[in-house]
C-alpha cells in the first residue's frame, strides 16, 4: 500500500498552486481509496496471528502498516459473521461522510471476491472494555480520564443525531464499540448496524433487531421500536459502566441482578458514592461521580420519553452547577431474563426478529385531548360567556333525581342520575348532536365535552325523544323503553325473578348496578360485565369459564358511532389467557401484551403507569380476569379507539382535558387492516384511499370510519365484455409500500410471467414480483401501508386499475416505449460496432468523464444510500463508494447551461470571491454556482481551500458543496441551494427584517454558534473562518443557519487554537483587534466576529454603518448601553419585544463578552455554546470591548482607509500587518 493517507492538512502545505495540482489534490483528498487485496494482505503481514488486534461481530481487526510507517487497523468481515455486504455497505458510506473527532475515520477499503475489509486509523489503546473491565489495566482510567471518555462519547453522539447532514442512530454503542486513541480520546466505531433517518425524523422501525443484550432499549427489544432515544439508552449503560468499572449483563449482587437496577436502588436509598469504581480514589469530589450517575440513570428510563436527549445530555455534563430532574425507575430492573445470563460484551446480534412492525414512535403523548372531537375552545372571554348561558339554558333542560332509579320511578329524556360524589353522569344523548339517533350513555361529568365511557343501546338506537323511558320493569329488570312500544329496546335481560326491592344505582366508579335494596351487597347486573370501549378502574376485564363469555372492551364504529366496530380488547381466549390482545373483526390478531409475570406483561412492560395500583390477576375455577385501581382520585381509564388502538388516558380536574400516557400499537399503521379495503396507511399515521380509488363517504372518513370507505373511482374493464374504449386494465407502480395480507405466493421465472398471470384473473387486484417469487392478491387489500422513502423493508407492488384512470403513467405509455426501443436498438447495435475500434480501457475512462462532466445529468441526493433498495452487489458498492465520497468535477459548458449562460436573471449576489447564480439540473434540482471574479482579489489559493475544506467538513449548519469546475481561467464551485439567501439580505432591510422574528434570530445564533463550535473543536480539522459575517450566512427554506465562504479559513493543528500571518483578510467590522493590527488570528479572532454578528442580529444594526450622537460604532452603543443598565435599547423594536427578556438580556451579555478587546478574556466556542443552551447558568462580567473609541486610532494607520461606506459584502484579501 503505496498510498498516502495523511492528506487532511494539505490546505495549509506550500504546495504549487496549478490548475493541475489542483484537480489532482481534489480527487486524492475526497475520494475514499479502494485498495487491492494483495497490498491490504502484504500490509498486515498475511493477516498474521501476531497483528491481530481482536474480533468482534462484524469479523477480525488486524494492525497494518504503510511502507511510510503509517500504522494502520485492517477489519476483516468474516465469513462465519452473521453480517454481510449490507454492514459492510453501511460501514462505507456512513462513515466516509461522517467528519468528527469523536468518530472514527475510515481510510479506505477492500473489495475482491468474496473478501471485504474496512481501512481505520490505527487507534494504540485498543477499545474502552480492553481497561474498563480489566482489574489491573482500569487503574489507568483515572477519574479524568473517565469524565473526557464520557464527554467525548457524548459529543459524537449529539453530533450523529442533531448535527451531522445525516441523522443516524448508531444502535450498538458499547464499550468495546468505543476505540481510544493515543491521548486516550474516544471515537465511537462499528457503524455497520447504523441506520439513516430523515432529516426531521427521529425514530424508525425494523422487523430485524440488531445490538447487543444489556445495551438495547426496551421499545426496541420487544417492539423493534428504534430512536435517538434508543442510542441514548445504551449511553447511559455505557455511562454506569463507565463510573462503576463493572459489566451490565455481567454483573451479580445478591438482589440485584444487573449494574442498571443496582445502580437504581443505591440511588433510591441514597447510596450512589457505593457505585463507583474503588480504583478511582478518593482524589475527586464524590458530588461529581453522583451526578454522572444521575445523568445515567435519566438516560435509562424505561420510556422514551422520560430520556433526555443528547443535546441536553451534554448540557448536564458541562453544567455541573445547573439542576438535575429526578430520575424514574430504569428499564430491566424487575428481573433478569435468562438471555442476559449468556451475554458477552463483544457479541452483536444481527438477526431478531421483532413482534411487530412500525414505521414511527408515539410510545407517549403529552398533550391535551379531548375524545371524539367535542371540546369547545373558551379561552376568550366571550366564548365563556357563551358558555355560562348554554349551562343556564340547560339546567332549566335538564333536572338531576340523584343517583337511584327504584320501582316506579321513570328516567326520561330530560333527567339524568348523578353518582352520589357527583364524578359520573347517566342520561339520553344524540350521537352525532345533530342526528335522530338517541343513546343511553354514562359519562363523565364536567363541563366541556360528555366523555362517555359506557352506551346500553349501542346497537339500537332510538328516535322519539318524547317517548324515551328508562325504569324498572315488574319482574325487577332495568329496560328501556321508546316510540310507544311496549317491547324495550335494551334491557338487563335477567330472567330470574327479582326482589321487589331492586333498584337501578350509578355508583362512583362509573359502574351501574342493579341491586338489593334491603341488601346491598347482593348484585344482580352491573354494567361493568358489559364494557362497551372503555375499561375503567374497578372493572374486570376477563372470560368466564362456565359460560366461555369474554368481557372485552370493542371499539366504537365510528367518532360518533357508538355501535360496534371492527376492533376489540380483551384477553386470549385461545392461549394462556394471561395476556391481552388486540383483534380485528374479533379473529385476527394484531398486538398482544405477552403473558403476565406477576408485576408486568411480558411484551407491554410499560402498559402499567405509576398512578395505577393494586392491579391484579385473579384465575379461579369460574373465571379470569384482571382488575386495577388508581391511587388518587384522578379520572383514568383504557379506551380503544374507532381506529383501533388501545389507550391509557388520565384526565384531572384543570384543565379538562385527556392525556394519552400509552398506546398500542404506538404506531397507528401497526393496526390490522385500520384502513379498510383499499386503503393505505401513510407514514404519518394517516390513512388515503389508494389511487384510483375515492372514499365513499366523506363524513365517514373524517370520524375515522374507514371499514368501508374507499371503492374504485372507474370499474375495471375485465368486468365488462368488451373493454371501453378499447383499453385494456393496467397496473400502477407504487413504491416503498409494505404489502398487503394475504398474498397467493408462487414461484415465477419474470415479472413478466406474475404480471401475465394477475391480468389473467379479473379477481386479481394486484401483484408484486421479487426474486422469482410471484405475490398476487385478490380481492380486497387490506393492511396496506406507504413507508418512509428509503425504508429497507418497502417493496413495489402493481395495483390494478381500469385502463382509461388518468393516473396511470408508468404503463399507458408502453406504446411510446415500444417506438423509442425501436428506434434506439437498430442505432445502439451500430454505435457498438464502431465502438470495437476503441480501446476498452480508454473507452471506459471516457465514459466515467462523460458521465460525470454534465451537472445537469449528475444526483447529488446520494446521502442516503444506506437505506436504498439497490442490489447489493460488489460492482454497486464499487460504484456507490465513489459516488457517495468523491467531490464531482464539472464541464464548464453544463454549467453554463444549467444557469442559462450566468445570466442576469440567476445572479443571487455577489462577493469577495465573485458572482454566485442559481442553476436547475435536469431532475429540478437548484444549486448555487459561485464564480471566481477575474477582478477578485483571490485566486487558486481560496479556491484550493474551499474545495478541500467545505468538502471535508460536514455539519448541518455548515453549507454543502456538491461539485467544482476548473477549466482554462474559469474556477467555480457548486454548493447547495438556499433559497432564503443570506441573513444580511433580511437584517438590514427595514421590510424584510421583519420577517426574523426573535424565535428565529435565537435559532439562527444557536445554528452559527454549533457550526463553529465543530469547526473549532469537534471536527477532525481544527479549522479557523476568518471572515464571519451576515453576508457569509445563509439561510436554508427552513430558515437553518450555514456558514459559508471558506475561502480565507485555515487549518490548524490539532493542538494548537492560534497562528499568524503576514496576509491579513477579512471583512472590516469582524476582525478581532489582534489579527487587524498584528496578523495574529486564533479561534478567538472567529469568537470575536460571532460576538458581532450575535449583536447585529439582536439589534438589526450594521456594526461598522452604525451611527449615533457619541457612538461611532455598534459595539461602542452596545458597552454604553449595558453600563447604564439600558441593553434593551438594543432590541431591534420593528419585531416588538421578545417573549422573554431574560434571554434577550443574556445574549447581549454573552456577545459581549466575545467582542472584549483581550483574546484570553473571549470565551471559547464550547463555552458559548453552553451560555446560550443554560440560560439560568451564571455569566462573568465583560470588560470593554474592542474598538470602542470609534474609528479615529485606526484612520491613522496608513495601511487601513475604512471609509464609511464600506460593504457588507466586501472582503478585503490584502492587508499588511503592522
Amino acid at each position: 500500500m503505496l498510498f498516502d493517507l495523511s492528506t487532511e492538512t494539505h490546505a495549509i502545505i506550500d504546495a504549487t498552486n496549478t490548475k493541475d495540482n489542483d484537480k489532482k489534490r481534489g480527487k486524492k483528498d475526497v475520494e475514499l481509496p479502494l485498495f487491492s487485496y494483495e497490498s491490504v494482505s502484504s500490509a498486515t503481514d498475511n493477516f498474521s496471528t501476531a497483528n491481530k488486534l481482536g474480533e468482534g461481530g462484524f469479523g477480525p481487526v488486524y494492525k497494518g502498516k504503510l511502507l511510510k510507517g503509517q500504522k494502520i487497523a485492517v477489519k476483516m468481515l468474516s465469513k462465519r459473521t452473521g453480517q454481510g455486504l449490507e454492514e459492510f455497505r453501511n460501514e462505507t458510506t456512513l462513515i466516509a461522510k461522517l467528519q468528527h473527532r469523536n468518530l472514527v475515520k475510515l481510510l479506505g477499503c477492500c473489495i475482491e471476491g468474496n473478501e471485504k475489509i474496512l481501512i481505520y486509523e490505527y487507534m494504540p489503546n485498543k477499545s474502552l472494555d480492553f481497561y474498563l473491565f480489566d482489574p489491573t489495566k482500569k487503574q489507568m482510567l483515572d477519574w479524568g480520564t473517565r469524565v473526557h471518555i464520557i464527554e467525548g462519547i457524548a459529543q459524537g453522539l449529539l453530533y450523529l443525531h442533531q448535527y451531522s447532514r445525516l441523522r443516524i442512530i448508531h444502535r450498538d454503542l458499547k464499550p468495546s464499540n468505543i476505540l481510544l486513541d493515543s491521548e486516550m480520546n474516544p471515537k465511537i466505531s462499528d457503524f455497520g448496524m447504523a441506520r439513516i433517518v430523515g432529516d426531521n425524523e427521529i425514530q424508525a422501525n425494523t422487523n430485524r433487531i440488531v445490538g447487543t443484550i444489556g445495551y438495547m432499549s426496551p421499545e426496541y427489544v420487544t417492539m423493534g421500536l428504534y430512536s435517538i432515544k434508543s442510542d441514548v439508552f445504551s449511553f447511559g449503560v455505557l455511562l454506569l459502566e463507565i463510573v462503576s468499572g463493572k459489566k451490565n449483563t455481567s454483573f451479580y449482587n445478591f438482589e440485584s441482578l444487573n449494574l442498571v437496577r443496582y445502580a437504581w436502588e443505591l440511588w433510591r436509598d441514597g447510596r450512589s458514592v457505593e457505585l463507583m469504581d474503588s480504583t478511582i480514589g478518593c482524589s475527586s469530589s464524590t458530588s461529581t461521580p453522583v451526578r454522572y450517575i444521575n445523568i445515567g440513570l435519566l438516560c435509562v428510563q424505561e420510556s422514551p420519553a422520560d430520556r433526555p436527549d443528547m443535546r441536553d445530555v451534554v448540557s448536564m455534563i458541562s453544567n455541573e452547577h445547573s439542576p438535575l430532574p429526578t430520575p424514574k425507575q430504569p428499564a430491566f430492573t424487575a428481573i433478569k431474563s435468562a438471555e442476559e445470563n449468556c451475554s458477552i460484551n463483544s457479541a452483536t446480534f444481527s438477526i431478531m426478529e421483532a413482534r411487530h412492525h412500525y414505521s414511527s414512535f408515539f410510545y407517549f403523548a403529552a398533550i391535551t385531548h379531548s375524545l371524539r372531537g367535542m371540546v369547545t375552545n373558551i379561552a376568550k372571554s366571550w366564548h365563556f360567556f357563551v358558555l355560562l348561558l348554554t349551562l343556564s339554558y340547560c339546567k332549566a333542560c335538564f333536572s338531576l333525581v340523584g343517583d337511584t332509579i327504584s320501582a316506579g320511578r321513570v328516567l326520561t329524556v330530560n333527567d339524568r342520575l348523578e353518582s352520589q360524589g357527583g364524578i359520573f353522569e347517566l342520561g339520553f344523548n344524540r350521537l352525532p348532536s345533530s342526528s335522530s339517533r338517541i343513546y343511553l350513555c354514562i359519562w363523565y361529568k364536567n363541563f366541556d365535552a360528555k366523555d362517555i365511557v359506557w352506551v346500553a343501546n349501542r346497537e339500537n338506537p332510538l328516535s322519539d325523544p318524547s317517548s324515551l323511558k328508562l325504569k324498572l320493569s315488574e319482574d325487577g329488570n332495568l329496560v328501556l323503553l321508546g316510540d310507544s312500544s311496549k317491547i324495550p329496546f335494551w334491557s338487563t335481560k335477567l330472567s330470574s325473578p327479582l326482589s321487589k326491592s331492586t333498584e337501578a344505582v350509578l355508583r362512583d366508579d362509573g359502574n351501574l348496578v342493579l341491586r338489593d335494596n334491603s341488601s346491598l351487597n347482593t348484585i344482580f347486573w352491573e354494567s361493568f360485565d358489559h364494557p362497551t370501549d372503555t375499561w375503567l378502574p374497578g372493572a374486570k376485564l376477563g372470560i368466564d369459564k362456565v359460560t366461555g363469555k369474554s368481557k372485552q372492551i370493542i371499539s366504537w364504529k365510528s367518532l360518533e358511532d357508538p355501535a360496534p366496530g371492527m376492533f376489540s380488547f380483551g384477553l386470549d381466549p385461545n392461549g394462556s389467557m394471561s395476556q391481552f390482545i388486540l383483534r380485528w373483526n374479533r379473529t385476527q390478531i394484531y398486538w398482544r401484551t405477552g403473558d403476565w409475570t406477576g408485576k408486568s406483561f411480558s411484551l407491554a412492560p410499560d402498559m402499567w403507569m405509576n398512578d395505577v395500583s393494586n392491579y391484579n390477576f385473579v384465575s379461579s375455577e369460574k373465571e379470569q380476569y384482571f382488575i386495577f385501581s388508581v391511587k388518587n382520585t384522578s379520572r383514568f381509564r383504557f379506551y380503544i379507539t374507532p381506529s383501533g388502538q388501545i389507550q391509557q388516558m388520565a384526565r384531572n380536574p384543570s384543565p379538562w382535558a385527556w392525556a394519552i400516557f400509552w398506546s398500542q400499537p404506538a404506531n397507528p399503521c401497526g393496526v390490522y387492516a385500520s384502513c379498510g379495503a383499499f386503503g393505505v396507511c401513510t407514514k404519518y399515521g394517516n390513512c388515503e384511499c389508494l389511487k384510483g380509488f375515492e372514499p365513499s363517504s366523506i363524513e365517514d372518513a373524517n370520524l375515522k370510519d374507514w371499514s368501508g370507505v374507499c371503492v374504485r373511482k372507474l370499474p375495471l374493464q375485465c368486468e365488462n365484455s368488451k373493454p371501453a374504449n378499447g383499453k385494456s386494465d393496467s397496473f400502477l407502480e407504487m413504491s416503498n409500500m409494505g404489502l398487503p395480507v394475504n398474498p397467493i405466493t408462487y414461484l415465477s421465472g419474470s415479472a413478466r410471467i406474475c404480471e401475465k398471470s394477475c391480468m389473467e384473473k379479473c379477481s386479481c387486484t394486484a401483484y408484486a414480483y421479487n426474486i422469482n417469487t410471484c405475490m398476487i392478491w385478490e380481492g380486497a387489500l387490506l393492511n396496506i401501508t406507504q413507508l418512509p422513502d428509503g425504508d429497507p423493508v418497502g417493496k413495489v407492488i402493481h395495483l390494478r386499475l381500469a385502463g382509461d384512470e388518468h393516473q396511470i403513467r408508468t404503463k399507458g405509455n408502453k406504446w411510446r416505449v415500444r417506438v423509442i426501443i425501436g428506434v434506439l436498438v437498430p442505432a445502439a447495435v451500430v454505435i457498438l460496432c464502431l465502438c470495437i475500434c476503441f480501446s476498452r480501457g480508454k473507452l471506459k475512462r471516457k465514459g466515467e468523464q462523460a458521465s460525470s462532466n454534465d451537472i445537469r445529468c449528475f444526483d447529488f441526493n446520494t446521502e442516503f444510500h444506506a437505506m436504498s433498495d439497490e442490489p447489493i452487489t460488489e460492482d454497486n458498492l464499487k460504484r456507490r463508494g465513489k459516488k457517495d465520497a468523491e467531490l464531482p468535477l464539472f464541464s464548464y459548458k453544463s454549467v453554463l447551461a444549467a444557469t442559462n449562460n450566468f445570466s442576469i436573471a440567476n445572479k443571487l449576489g455577489e462577493g469577495g470571491f465573485g458572482p454566485v447564480y442559481k442553476g436547475k439540473l435536469f431532475r429540478g434540482q437548484e444549486i448555487a454556482v459561485k464564480m471566481l471574479s477575474k477582478n477578485s482579489g483571490q485566486g487558486l489559493e481560496e479556491f484550493r481551500n474551499e474545495t478541500i475544506l467545505i468538502a471535508k467538513l460536514q455539519h448541518r449548519n455548515l453549507v454543502r458543496v456538491l461539485g467544482c469546475c476548473i477549466e482554462q481561467d474559469e474556477k467555480i464551485l457548486i454548493y447547495e441551494y438556499m433559497p432564503n439567501k443570506s441573513l444580511d439580505f433580511y437584517l438590514f432591510d427595514p421590510t424584510k427584517k421583519k420577517m426574523l422574528n426573535w424565535e428565529t434570530r435565537i435559532h439562527i445564533i444557536e445554528g452559527i454558534a454549533q457550526g463553529l463550535l465543530y469547526l473549532h473543536q469537534h471536527s477532525r480539522l481544527r479549522v479557523i473562518h476568518r471572515d464571519l459575517k451576515p453576508s457569509n450566512i445563509l439561510l436554508d427554506s427552513r430558515m437553518n443557519p450555514k456558514i459559508s465562504d471558506f475561502g480565507m479559513a485555515r487549518i490548524v493543528g490539532d493542538n494548537q487554537t492560534h497562528a499568524n500571518t503576514r496576509r491579513i483578510v477579512g471583512t472590516y467590522g469582524y476582525m478581532s483587534p489582534e489579527y487587524a493590527m498584528e496578523g495574529l488570528y486564533s479561534i478567538k479572532s472567529d469568537v470575536f466576529s460571532f460576538g458581532v454578528l450575535l449583536l447585529e442580529i439582536v439589534s438589526g444594526k450594521k456594526n461598522t454603518g452604525f451611527y449615533n450622537s457619541e457612538s461611532l460604532n455598534l459595539l461602542n452603543y452596545v458597552w454604553e448601553l449595558w453600563t447604564t443598565d439600558q441593553s434593551l435599547d438594543l432590541m431591534d423594536l420593528i419585531i416588538g419585544y421578545p417573549p422573554s427578556i431574560s434571554i434577550l438580556l443574556r445574549l447581549i451579555h454573552i456577545g459581549l463578552l466575545c467582542v472584549q478587546e483581550s483574546p484570553t478574556d473571549r470565551p471559547a466556542m464550547l463555552d458559548v455554546v453552553s451560555m446560550i443552551s443554560n440560560e439560568h447558568a451564571p455569566l462573568p462580567t465583560p470588560k470593554k470591548p474592542a474598538f470602542i473609541r470609534g474609528r479615529t486610532a485606526m484612520d491613522r494607520n496608513s495601511a487601513v482607509n475604512m471609509s464609511a461606506g464600506v460593504n457588507n459584502l466586501l472582503t478585503i484579501s490584502i492587508m499588511e500587518p503592522r
